[in-house]
């Protein structure tokens, strides 16, 4: 087997570069030049320590080169911030289409490659552990041009972090690298790998979540079934009240409240800035927070709070703060609105005041902070105002961690989420939940999504769903079974238009997912490569979720096991040592069947959207 190896190349801002190649994986090394010193240490990852003996210069850049054998790989896994990753798992147009990409505040993604084999097992994974920072990633070899050049038999990949724009600017860094390689009898599935390539940086960088019982409770959200242009007051509590009495305690108030909203025509001129309710929307939005208490529901408001409309009064008052070009023209993204500068303090600030206010002033119990991932990716030169910090990416981090500072010491239980594309294990630790980015009416993509999340951290909040006038108890069952196998439950759909029998499904998981939240705070783990079946750890109860027709339920104490398959009978396994009792349930939970078994393998009844409680005879 040909050997694999990696490459260092460090550039400092004077232009001086320095290269240690040809470093095997399994090694440590000490160099010292007349430039700097570098130490790789074995430990958990490769620890990789550089320091410049030159004073008056700076790291601008660091540059991994990972040089991997050629085989045959099912899929790949690549850096992501779990948002996109579904578009190039197929290692041909990867290779094609993904030859030079880049993490930035649009889109932190984990800087992690893993190569899946044929059996869907992880059989190589290389990544940079380390802080957030603006990353390049290129794809080396193989070459693609006028054909995909194969016959070198090697993989190259290319990490820098760093680049012209926001330089390191240090003299000392340290961070690791991250490098698995399976033997043919190991299985591990990618959600695994990239857990272990998290828990490093956690462990390294004592990174703690933030958990909030109350934040894990199922989620509605105005956003799926109605323009934002219908956010109103009468519609937002009337599905408050109906959502509670269905089980949902946290009830999100999103885009649009305070005027037009992003979902509106690019003719449309938006106000998106100043933070106050559309009067004709929210006449009284205390009122509205004060109803919501009474019915027993928690509300969170959707909030940009970088976000700045050519409309808005903030745009006049704190324009030296925007995000500019070196003329300090402001720098206009996508959706036709401005951005504060997040490398700068003072609009870090403005931006945590302005979540200030949504607790302060109308009493909201959670807030969804939004659209960071529509920044555009383009250096602010404004000559209006300071930058204390070289990354873009590192003033995020900042800006949220200044947030939630201020509104902890107003409300230490406010509850916050947060979506993949400026998540990862760094910034869990300023919000509760991590919503898994816009999939309604697409369950796999939301599923996979969610997963990606489940890497990192347990509180993975699946894309608010819906469920129309097509879909039977049983449709609805298996959807939420599918959410509960991956995150938190969110909902997204006008409870108006739903029939008593899809809401007693609706009620009943509910109910059992937060009279369980004890169990259901923990991770899932995949019984399978490819996630048909999963497994949760419970206080009293283990939990399978079971999602394709063809997987097995194995078991060797109490267990609950949902049926997701769309098959009204399944295969169950007792590798217990003695009997079992157990309870059939309809996808509304009513009992439809309970009996004691004794075989080591049988074929059982359960209804599709149901479940099966195994009791060991005690």
């Amino acid at each position: 087997m040909k050997k694999e190896y990696y490459r260092i190349v460090v550039e400092l801002e004077s232009g001086e570069k320095v290269e240690f190649d040809g470093l095997e994986f399994e090694k440590e090394y000490t160099f010292e030049t007349d430039t700097l010193c570098l130490n790789i240490d074995k430990k958990d990852f490769l620890e990789v320590n550089i320091k410049l003996n030159n004073k008056k210069d700076y790291i601008k850049t660091i540059a991994y080169k990972f040089v991997l054998c050629m085989k045959n790989y099912s899929k790949i896994i690549a850096p992501d911030s779990g948002r996109w990753f579904l578009r190039n798992t197929s290692l041909i147009d990867f290779w094609k289409s993904c030859k030079e990409f880049s993490s930035n505040i649009g889109d932190i993604k984990i800087p992690l490659f893993m190569f899946l084999r044929d059996d869907c097992y992880v059989g190589n994974a290389v990544g940079v552990i380390g802080q957030n920072k603006e990353t390049k990633f290129k794809i080396l070899e193989p070459e693609s041009n006028r054909a995909l050049n194969v016959h070198t038999g090697h993989i190259a990949l290319e990490i820098t972090k760093g680049d012209e724009h926001y330089p390191l600017h240090t003299a000392e860094y340290m961070e690791g690298i991250y490098y698995y390689n399976s033997s043919d009898n190991e299985k591990k599935a990618w959600m695994l790998v990239q857990r272990e390539f998290s828990d490093m940086h956690r462990k390294r960088y004592k990174l703690e979540e933030q958990y909030s019982k109350n934040a894990l409770e199922p989620m509605w959200c105005s956003w799926v079934d109605w323009d934002s242009k219908d956010i109103n007051s009468k519609m937002l509590l009337e599905n408050m009240e109906a959502g509670v009495e269905l089980g949902i305690k946290n009830f999100i108030i999103d885009d649009g409240w305070y005027g037009n909203g992003l979902d509106s025509a690019y003719s449309v001129d938006m106000n998106i800035g100043d933070w106050e309710p559309d009067p004709q929307k929210i006449p009284d939005m205390k009122a509205l927070v004060d109803k919501a208490h009474q019915l027993g529901a928690k509300p969170f408001i959707w909030c940009a709070p970088h976000a700045v409309a050519k409309n808005s009064k903030a745009y006049e008052k704190n324009y030296q703060y925007l995000l500019s070009d070196e003329t300090g023209a402001p720098i206009m993204n996508e959706p036709q609105y401005y951005s504060y500068c997040f490398q700068c303090p003072e609009s870090r600030e403005i931006m945590a005041d302005i979540c200030v206010k949504l607790i302060e002033k109308w009493g909201f119990d959670g807030s969804k902070y939004d659209l960071f991932n529509w920044v555009p990716n383009i250096p602010c030169k404004n000559p209006n105002h300071k930058h204390d910090v070289s990354s873009m990416v590192e003033g995020l981090e900042l800006t949220l961690k200044l947030i939630r500072e201020k509104t902890s010491k107003i409300k230490p239980e406010h509850m916050v989420e947060l979506k993949q594309n400026y998540g990862t294990v760094f910034n869990t630790q300023y919000g509760n939940l991590m919503r898994a980015g816009d999939s309604p009416f697409d369950l796999e993509t939301n599923f996979q999504r969610t997963l990606h999340i489940q890497s990192y951290t347990p509180y993975a909040l699946n894309d608010y769903q819906t469920f129309t006038e097509n879909d039977t108890p049983e449709n609805v069952a298996c959807i939420i079974i599918k959410m509960l196998a991956a995150g938190v439950p969110a909902y997204g759909m006008n409870f108006a238009k739903l029939s008593s029998e899809v809401k007693e499904v609706i009620k009943y998981y509910n109910n059992l997912y937060s009279y369980n939240l004890e169990s259901f705070k923990n991770s899932r783990i995949p019984l399978t490569p490819n996630y048909t079946a999963m497994f949760m750890n419970g206080t009293d109860t283990d939990y399978i979720f079971l999602l394709s027709q063809n997987e097995i339920a194995e078991f060797e104490r109490d267990m609950l096991i949902f049926n997701g398959t769309y098959k009204e009978k399944l295969l169950l396994k007792n590798n217990g040592e003695t009997s079992y009792f157990a309870i059939t349930r309809n996808c509304s939970g009513k009992v439809v069947n309970k009996k004691t078994y004794d075989k080591e393998l049988i074929e059982v009844e359960i209804p599709i959207g149901g479940s099966i409680q195994v009791l060991y005879e005690k």
